[in-house]
């Protein structure tokens, strides 16, 4: 079941996205020193959000740094940031030191919405970074952030609440 969800529905529309719209380079790295520096308009486009894109990804984080920054500005209560329902986090296949963050992390992005339901961290099973790799059509999935009212995950977001307890830190 999880496997279909995460490559037929919910996801899919991002790889197909990326397959269709992007182009990925053969160029060698730069020598060193000699690293092309990118403005921050081309790193922001190089995330792959456009007017053509799939809704969906207005409502996801991907990636390590994108999700912390994402957890850390919640806990810092910035304005203007959609909250997070939850973390998923493909702990098979990735050393502990990567993820163990999370669960303070979560905890103090909770409290700054406290009107809110908590933000739920996700452990998925192994062979789980694989289909998410193959769903999104990206070389690596280390964190998936979800975001409340995410189109076509509302089955996934009440799920979620549902059966993942809150994170509890002693």
């Amino acid at each position: 079941m999880a496997n279909s969800y995460c490559e037929d529905s919910f996801l899919s529309p991002v790889g197909d996205y990326r397959r269709q719209h992007l182009s990925f380079s053969n160029e060698k790295p730069a020598k060193k020193g000699k690293k092309r520096k990118r403005s921050i308009k081309e790193t922001f486009a190089s995330t792959f959000i456009d007017s053509a894109s799939p809704e969906v990804l207005e409502f996801m984080t991907v990636g390590f740094n994108t999700t912390t920054r994402h957890l850390e500005d919640l806990a810092q209560k910035c304005t203007g940031k959609k909250p997070l329902v939850a973390i998923f986090v493909p702990h098979a296949e990735q050393p502990k030191i990567l993820h163990s963050h999370l669960p303070v992390l979560i905890k103090a992005a909770s409290l700054g919405s406290p009107s809110l339901p908590p933000i739920r961290l996700v452990p998925l099973a192994s062979g789980a970074e694989a289909r998410l790799i193959k769903a999104l059509g990206i070389p690596r999935v280390g964190l998936i952030g979800l975001m409340d009212n995410a189109p076509a995950a509302s089955q996934l977001i009440q799920l979620t609440r549902t059966h993942v307890p809150v994170v509890e830190i002693p």
